[in-house]
C-alpha cells in the first residue's frame, strides 16, 4: 500500500512525461545489506519523474524520454547518481552519510531542519538510546550531549538523573530542564519530591516512559531554541518525539535482552576483623590504656562455638553479584493513506544490587495519526506505564539502611546468634540488624501513569494551518511502609507500623497555533507562528499511619490500635500564554529568526503576574559564499549567533501570598499566620548569548560544531530572613541576586577509515562551564542551601568549597595540623576563624564523551566513555568512618591502615587515639575526576537474504555491557556523585552485562 500510494503522488506530477518512458527496477539496500525504504529515486533530468522504495527496498520507476540519470536520496545517507544506459535492472547500494547536519530538530512549536536552526541544540536519535540496559531516557543522555551533565547520585534502580544544561543556573527555584513530550510538558525529577512524598526516596518520574518508545531526543540550549518556551526555560529544554506510523506494509519488532549487575568496585572495602582489632589495639595502648582494659573492651563481642570472634562481611551481606535486569519490547508501526499507526508494548526489570530492591515497569503506547480530508488531520498520542518499585530505605532511616548498615557495623558483630535466629543488640548502628530489618520491613510504591495528546491540524488556506493540542499528564501513586514489630531501628520498634500514602498528580496543557508558511520571487522562505498556550498543574495526597498490631501479618493500616497520622493536602499552579515566533531564510544562505511570549503565572505576586520574554538568532552559511566556491574539501560551514531571555518559575505554589496554617490547641481547632504575601516576586530571568560554528569537511568525513555562550541570571529567588516579631516563619522568598555561567562546547564527529566493508566511526564531545556569582543581598556571603559546605559568595563559584584546610600530621608525634587563615600551621582547631575558600568546587571543571564504532560486513563493535575533572567530593562516610580510633563500635574504612605509627612516618592519617575527634576539614574533600567505561556493545546483523528465507526482515544479537571500568582517584565508593558534591552513603552504580536479540518481521 505504501509502494502504490507514493507512486500514484509522482505519477500524477509526470504526467506530461507519459510517452516515450522506460521501465526501471531495482532494489536499494544499506553497506550491510539492509533493504531501505522510502527512498527516493528520480530521474534527474526530469525531476518531476520518481518513484519511492517499498518496504524490502524495491523501485519501479519509469524513464521519461531525454531521462539519462537515476538520482538516489534518503535522509542519514549520501545521495548517489546512477547513469542509466542500456540497463533496466539499477540496484544501488547506498552509504551512510556519518556527518549529516540535515537532520531535523523540534523547537518550540514547530519541526525545522536543523541546517535551517540559528539555535543551539543537539538531537539524539532511537539508535542512541534503544536497547541500552537503562531504566529511564535521562540515563541515557550522559556523555551525549555537549553542555549536559548528567549525575544520579543513587545506582538505584529507578532512581532520578540529575539533569544540568549549561551549568546550574538558579540557587532556590529549579534547576531541571523542561520536558516536553509530543509537545506536552511532563513531570520528570524525584517522583517524590514532586509528589510530596513524606520520606525522600528517591524515584525518577521518567522512568515510567519507555525509551524504545522514543524517535528522538532535542536538547535545546540556548535562547534562540528556548526562549519560545519562557517563563519555564531557563535550564534548557528536552523536547522528546515518541515514535509514529508510517505508511505502508506493517513491520513488527521484537527485542528483548537480560543480564546481571553487580556493584562497580573502585577499590574502596571496610577493615576485616583482624585489622579491625589491631587498630582498636593500637588506640587503647596510645591513649594509656593498658591489654587488660582492652581484652575487657573486647569481651562485649560475642565469641562463635570455637571461641573466636566473628569476622563478619557485612557489605557481602549488604550487596549480591548477580542482581537480574530483564527487558523486553514488542512494535508494530505501519499505516495506509488515510492512517498510520505505532503501537508497543515493554517490559523492563532490574533488581538491585543491594539484596533488597528492584523495579518493574510494564508499558504500552498508541500513536495514531489520521487524514480525514484533504484539510483535517488529527490524531492521538498515549502511553501507559505501571510501575512496580521495592525500595530500602537507602536515603533515610539511618540505622536500618543497608548502604549505611554495611558500614557501621564493625566485622566483629555477627548477622545471626548460635542458634540462627537475629542478633538484636548490636554494639553499633545503634543496636539495629539491618539485615532483619530489610527482610521484614517493606517499602513499596505503584504507580500508574497516563500521558497523552490529542490533536487537530486543519489546513485553512495554502500554507495556512491551525493546530489544536490537548496534553495530560496524570500520576497515581501509592505507598506502603511496613515497619515489623519482629525489628528495631523505626520509631515503632515492637509495635509494628503501617504507612499508606497516595498522591494524584495532574498535568494539563492546551495549545492553539497558527502557522503560515509562504516563499518569495524562489529566494525569500518565511515562517510565521502565532499561538496561545494554558496549563494547570495541581496535585493532591493523603497519609494514614498506625502502629500497634497484634502480629506481623496483619498489615493493613486499619487494623492497628493507635492511629497515628491521618493526613492530607492538596495545591495547584496556573499559566496562561501568548507567544509568536518568526523565521526567515535568504536564498538558504541567510537566516534570521525570533521569538516572543509573554506568561502569566499563579505563583507570583500581583505586582508581577505576567512577563515578557523573547529571542532572536542569526546564521550564515559561509560555505555557500563565491570566495569559498574554490575550496571543495569545505562541505558545510555556518556561522550562528542568538540572544534572548528566559525565565525560571519552578518555586513552590503560593510563595507570594500570605498563608495561615491550621493545627489545634487545647483540643479546639485553630489557625495562625504560617507566611507574610509578596506582591513584588517575580521571575528569575536568564539572558543568554551564543555564538556556535557548525562544520564538514574533507567529503563529510570529518564535522563537528563548536559553541561559546555566556548566560547571566538576574532577580534570583532566595529565601531572606525576616523579623520573628512578626509572628511567622523566619525567611521569605524575594529576588535578590545575580549570577553568571558562561562556558564552551565542542563536539567532534569523524570517519578516520572507510573501505568497502570496514568502517570505523568517532563521536566525541567536551564542555567546559564557570559560573559566578555576581551579586547578593549587601553583598553578604550566604551557606549555599543545597551543599551546607559551600559557601555563596561574590565573585566565587556557586558550589565553592569553605572549609579548614587540612595541612596533614605531624611527622613527629602523630597528631593533627591545619592552616589557619594566615596560611601558618596550627595543632588546635578553633571553629569559626579558620575557614577558607579557593580549595575547589563541587562542580566539574569538564566532562564529555567519546565513542568508538565500528563495524565489519555485519558486525559492529561500539565503546562509550564519559569522564569528568577537576571536581571536588566532601565523603561524608570518610568524615564518619575515619574516625582515627575514636569510634570502636563500628565499620573502619581501610584507609586507616596508612596511620602514623612512629617517628618520621609521613601520612595523612593520624596517631590512632580514643580520645581523637573528627573535625571538618579539606581532609574529607577528595578529587572527584573519573572516566568511565560506560557501554560496550558487541552486536552482529544476519545478511537480509538469510533471514528473509524464514520470513523476517531483520535480526540482529547483540551483548553489551554497562559501568565496566572505573579509572579514579577518589578513594570512595564511587565517584558518580549528585551535582552537589557531597558523598553520603551513596547507593553505588552497577556494572551490568545483558545478551539480546532484535527481530523485525
Amino acid at each position: 500500500m505504501k509502494k502504490i500510494i507514493l507512486q500514484m503522488l509522482l505519477v500524477i506530477a509526470s504526467v506530461g512525461f507519459a510517452q516515450a518512458q522506460t521501465r526501471i527496477t531495482g532494489k536499494i539496500i544499506d553497506a550491510e545489506g539492509k533493504p531501505l525504504d522510502i527512498v527516493t529515486v528520480t530521474v534527474k533530468e526530469v525531476p518531476t519523474a520518481g518513484a519511492f522504495t517499498d518496504a524490502d527496498g524495491n523501485y519501479t520507476i519509469n524513464v521519461p524520454s531525454g531521462g539519462s540519470t537515476l538520482v538516489f536520496s534518503y535522509i542519514g545517507y549520501l545521495t548517489q547518481e546512477v547513469a542509466i544506459g542500456t540497463r533496466s535492472i539499477i540496484n544501488v547500494t547506498l552509504e551512510s552519510d556519518a556527518i549529516t547536519l540535515e537532520e531535523s530538530v523540534t523547537i518550540g512549536y514547530m519541526t525545522v531542519k536543523k541546517s535551517t536552526f540559528t539555535g543551539a541544540a543537539t538531537v539524539l536519535k532511537s539508535d542512541k538510546i534503544e536497547k541500552l540496559p537503562v531504566a529511564s531516557v535521562d540515563q541515557a543522555l550522559q556523555g551525549q550531549v555537549p553542555g549536559l551533565q548528567a549525575t544520579t547520585g543513587s545506582g538505584q534502580p529507578g532512581s532520578a538523573t540529575k539533569l544540568l544544561i549549561r551549568g546550574i543556573g538558579s540557587v532556590n527555584a529549579g534547576t531541571d530542564p523542561l520536558y516536553i513530550v509530543d509537545g506536552i510538558p511532563v513531570t520528570t525529577g524525584n517522583l517524590l519530591d514532586i509528589a510530596g512524598g513524606y520520606n525522600g526516596e528517591v524515584a525518577s518520574a521518567s522512568v515510567d516512559l519507555n525509551p524504545n518508545d522514543i524517535e528522538t531526543v532535542n536538547v535545546l540550549k540556548d535562547a534562540s531554541a528556548t526562549s519560545i518556551y519562557g517563563s519555564r526555560a531557563a535550564n534548557g529544554v528536552v523536547v522528546i518525539t515518541t515514535k509514529h506510523g508510517r505508511k505502508g506494509k506493517t513491520n513488527f519488532n521484537f527485542s528483548s535482552q537480560a543480564g546481571i549487575s553487580s556493584r562497580t568496585n573502585t577499590g574502596f572495602r571496610m577493615v576485616n576483623r583482624d585489622e579491625w582489632i589491631e587498630l582498636a589495639r593500637e588506640s587503647y595502648l596510645n591513649s594509656g590504656r593498658t591489654e587488660t582494659q582492652f581484652n575487657t573492651y573486647m569481651n562485649n563481642f560475642p565469641k562463635d562455638a570455637n571461641d573466636n570472634f566473628y569476622d563478619t562481611d557485612w557489605e557481602k551481606e549488604a550487596y549480591r553479584d548477580n542482581a537480574l535486569t530483564y527487558q523486553a519490547d514488542f512494535s508494530a508501526r505501519g499505516g495506509d493513506d488515510k492512517t498510520a499507526f505505532f503501537f508497543s508494548l515493554g517490559r523492563y526489570s532490574q533488581e538491585a544490587v543491594l539484596k533488597w530492591g528492584e523495579v518493574r515497569r510494564t508499558s504500552a503506547r498508541l500513536n495514531l495519526d489520521h487524514q480525514g480530508a484533504k484539510w483535517l488531520k488529527f490524531g492521538v498520542n498515549s502511553t501507559y506505564s505501571y510501575v512496580f518499585r521495592d525500595i530500602p530505605l537507602t536515603t533515610s532511616a539511618y540505622y536500618i539502611n543497608p548502604v549505611a548498615g554495611s558500614l557501621n557495623l564493625s566485622p566483629l558483630e555477627p548477622v545471626y546468634n548460635e542458634d540462627g535466629s537475629y542478633r538484636h543488640k548490636m554494639i553499633g548502628n545503634n543496636g539495629v540488624n539491618f539485615v532483619e530489618a530489610n527482610n521484614y520491613n517493606i517499602m513499596e510504591y505503584r504507580s500508574h501513569r497516563l500521558i497523552g495528546a490529542l490533536y487537530a491540524e486543519l489546513t485553512l488556506l495554502k500554507n495556512l494551518k491551525f493546530k489544536t493540542q490537548y496534553g495530560y499528564d496524570l500520576t497515581m501513586l501509592t505507598s506502603d511502609q511496613w515497619d515489623d514489630p519482629r525489628t528495631t531501628g523505626s520509631s515503632a520498634d515492637n509495635l509494628g507500623r503501617a504507612t499508606r500514602y497516595t498522591d494524584q498528580y495532574l498535568v494539563q496543557n492546551i495549545t492553539n497555533t497558527l502557522q503560515y508558511n509562504f516563499t518569495l520571487k524562489d529566494i525569500h522562505n518565511i515562517s510565521i507562528l502565532a499561538g496561545q498556550e494554558a496549563s494547570d498543574k495541581s496535585n493532591k495526597w493523603v497519609q494514614a499511619v498506625n502502629e500497634g498490631f497484634p502480629g506481623y501479618k496483619l498489615k493493613e493500616p486499619s487494623l492497628g490500635a493507635t492511629p497515628v497520622t491521618a493526613a492530607g493536602s492538596r495545591s495547584g499552579s496556573r499559566l496562561v500564554s501568548v507567544f509568536g515566533q518568526f523565521n526567515y531564510d535568504y536564498d538558504g544562505k541567510y537566516y534570521l529568526s525570533g521569538s516572543l511570549r509573554q506568561d502569566g503565572s499563579s505563583k507570583f505576586g500581583t505586582n508581577h503576574k505576567y512577563a515578557t520574554f523573547w529571542s532572536v538568532g542569526l546564521s550564515w552559511y559561509i560555505n555557500k559564499e563565491k570566495f569559498l566556491e574554490s575550496y571543495d574539501w569545505i562541505n558545510q560551514l555556518i556561522l550562528r549567533t542568538s540572544y534572548g531571555t528566559s525565565g525560571n518559575s519552578e518555586i513552590g505554589n503560593y510563595r507570594s501570598q500570605g498563608l495561615y496554617t491550621y493545627g489545634a490547641y487545647n483540643g479546639l481547632s485553630t489557625k495562625y499566620p504560617n507566611q507574610i504575601g509578596y506582591d513584588d516576586l517575580r521571575w528569575e530571568q536568564t539572558e543568554a548569548a551564543n555564538i556556535g560554528v557548525d562544520f564538514s569537511v574533507l567529503n563529510r568525513r570529518i564535522g563537528g560544531t563548536i559553541e561559546i555562550y555566556y548566560n547571566k541570571t538576574t532577580d534570583l529567588l532566595l529565601d531572606m530572613p525576616i523579623s520573628y516579631m512578626q509572628g511567622v516563619s523566619s525567611t521569605r522568598m524575594a529576588n535578590v541576586g545575580s549570577l553568571r555561567n558562561q562556558g564552551i562546547e565542542v563536539s567532534i564527529n569523524a570517519m578516520p577509515v572507510k573501505t568497502k566493508y570496514f568502517t570505523w566511526n568517532i563521536d566525541a564531545n567536551w564542555s567546559r562551564n564557570l559560573n559566578k556569582i555576581l551579586s547578593l543581598v549587601d553583598g553578604s556571603p550566604i551557606t549555599n542551601p543545597n551543599n551546607s559546605r559551600c559557601e555563596l559568595q561574590v565573585g566565587g563559584d556557586l558550589m565553592a568549597y569553605k572549609l579548614v584546610k587540612y595541612a596533614g600530621v605531624n611527622p613527629a608525634d602523630g597528631s593533627q595540623m591545619w592552616y589557619n587563615k594566615d596560611g601558618e600551621i596550627v595543632f588546635y582547631r578553633v571553629y569559626g576563624n579558620m575557614s577558607v575558600t579557593g580549595i575547589g568546587s563541587a562542580s566539574p571543571k569538564g566532562f564529555g564523551g567519546i565513542t568508538n564504532t565500528f563495524t565489519y560486513k555485519g558486525f559492529s563493535l561500539s565503546a562509550f566513555f564519559y569522564f569528568q575533572y577537576g571536581n571536588k567530593i566532601f565523603d561524608n562516610v570518610a568524615y564518619q568512618y575515619m574516625d582515627d580510633g575514636n569510634t570502636l563500635t563500628q565499620g573502619i574504612v581501610a584507609t586507616q591502615l596508612d596511620r602514623w605509627q612512629k617517628p618520621g612516618d609521613i601520612t595523612t592519617v593520624p596517631k590512632p587515639l580514643i580520645t581523637n575527634t573528627t573535625q571538618v576539614s579539606t581532609r574529607y574533600l577528595f578529587d572527584g575526576s573519573y572516566i568511565r567505561l560506560k557501554n560496550v556493545l558487541l552486536g552482529y546483523d544476519f545478511p537480509a537474504k538469510w533471514v528473509n528465507k524464514i520470513g523476517l526482515t531483520g535480526l540482529r544479537i547483540f551483548a553489551q555491557g554497562q559501568n565496566l571500568l572505573t579509572i579514579t582517584k577518589y578513594p570512595g565508593q564511587d565517584p558518580e556523585v549528585n551535582y552537589t558534591g557531597e558523598a553520603f552513603y551513596s547507593y553505588p552504580t552497577s556494572k551490568t552485562w545483558t545478551l539480546g536479540i532484535d527481530v523485525k518481521f
